[in-house]
C-alpha cells in the first residue's frame, strides 16, 4: 500500500497541471475576505529536491517543470509556481497552499506515509495556519469536512495504487458534497492506457454536481505510462476556468477542458 513514493515523480507534468490549477483556486479563494479553510488529501512531502537522488533516478521534472523554466514570456499561473520555486525545490501542494493562507485562514494536510509525514512535519511542522494529520485521507475526509470556516476546497491527489481507489473516491466525494455543497472539489486523475479514470468520470458525471474537467496531453509521442493528467473541479469559482484555459494554451501540448 506504501509502494508509491512521489520525491520519484516530483516536478512531472501532473505536478505541474494538477499545481496550476490549485493555485489558481487558491487565488480565487482570495477574492473574499471571509475566511477559507483547505483539506489536503494524499499531501506528500510538501516539499522536494529535484537534484536529490530519488528525484534523479527517472527525471521525470525533466519533461515537466524542467521544461518551463525558460520558458518565454509564461502565463501568470505559471509564474506563481516558478516563484513558489527555491532553486530547484519543487513545492509540493501542502506548500503551495500554505503560502496562500491568510491570518483568517486555515487548512489541513493529510498523509499516512511513514517516510512522507515525517518529510511533511519536516518542511511544514512549524506552520502556524497548517495542521497535518496523519490518518487515512478518506477518514479524514468523512470527519473534517464540512469546514468551520464554512467555505474552501478539498483537494484530492490520490496515487491509485489500489484500482477500486477511483470508485471509493468519487463515492466519498458525491456523498461529502451532500452536506458541503457549496464547497469546492478537486480531484486529480492519471490517464493510463487503461483508462481506469472512465470510473470516477462516469460516477462523478451521473451525481449531476457542478462538474468542470480539465485534460493535459503534453506530448503526443507517450504510448506507455501515464498519456495525461486529468482534474475534475466540482463548484469552480466563477472565471476561473478562463484563467486556467488561458494558461495551458500557453503551454506545449494539447490540453481538454469541459463542463460535464
Amino acid at each position: 500500500m506504501f509502494s508509491y513514493v512521489h520525491r520519484y515523480h516530483a516536478g512531472g507534468f501532473a505536478d505541474v497541471h494538477k499545481h496550476l490549477i490549485l493555485i489558481a483556486l487558491l487565488q480565487a479563494l482570495h477574492q473574499k475576505p471571509t475566511p477559507f479553510g483547505v483539506l489536503d488529501l494524499y499531501a506528500g512531502e510538501g516539499q522536494y529536491d529535484l537534484l536529490s537522488e530519488e528525484s534523479q533516478k527517472n527525471a521525470e521534472y525533466k519533461q515537466g517543470i524542467g521544461l518551463l523554466l525558460d520558458l518565454p514570456q509564461p502565463p501568470l499561473l505559471l509564474q506563481t509556481l516558478l516563484q513558489m520555486m527555491n532553486g530547484m525545490q519543487y513545492p509540493g501542494s501542502p506548500k503551495i497552499i500554505a503560502d496562500f493562507l491568510r491570518t483568517q485562514d486555515h487548512a489541513i494536510a493529510i498523509e499516512h506515509h511513514p517516510q512522507a509525514i515525517t518529510m511533511l512535519r519536516n518542511h511544514l511542522g512549524h506552520h502556524p495556519r497548517m495542521t497535518i494529520h496523519d490518518r487515512d485521507a478518506l477518514e479524514a475526509l468523512r470527519a473534517l469536512v464540512p469546514f468551520k470556516q464554512k467555505r474552501g476546497l478539498v483537494f484530492i491527489d490520490p496515487s491509485y495504487e489500489v484500482k477500486t481507489e477511483y470508485t471509493q473516491i468519487a463515492e466519498a466525494v458525491i456523498k461529502t458534497a451532500q452536506h458541503f455543497s457549496h464547497g469546492i472539489y478537486a480531484i486529480w486523475y492519471p490517464i493510463l492506457p487503461a483508462k481506469n479514470h472512465l470510473q470516477l468520470l462516469r460516477k462523478i458525471k451521473n451525481a449531476k454536481l457542478n462538474t468542470w474537467q480539465c485534460e493535459w496531453f503534453p506530448s503526443q509521442e507517450r504510448k506507455e505510462g501515464i498519456l495525461g493528467s486529468g482534474m475534475i473541479i466540482i463548484n469552480l469559482p466563477w472565471k476561473t476556468d478562463e484563467i486556467i484555459i488561458n494558461a495551458f494554451s500557453r503551454l506545449p501540448g494539447n490540453f481538454y477542458c469541459q463542463f460535464l
